[in-house]
């Protein structure tokens, strides 16, 4: 095994592992971004003592 092959191998490895973690990331990131979204509208609607959305109150 010479050095070229040693170094293409550990940065094909590297970039896999960089690649992989970023996948994974941007997947539970973006179900955590969703969760604390979730939570700040709950907590909106309670503190303002409204429990329904905007989009379904009836009109007066």
């Amino acid at each position: 095994m010479n050095w070229q092959l040693n170094w293409q191998i550990v940065f094909i490895a590297v970039v896999a592992i960089f690649l992989v973690m970023a996948v994974l990331t941007t997947i539970f990131g973006a179900r955590d971004v969703k969760k604390f979204l979730r939570e700040l509208e709950d907590e909106s609607k309670s503190a303002s003592g409204d429990d329904t959305t905007p989009d379904k109150k009836a009109d007066p």
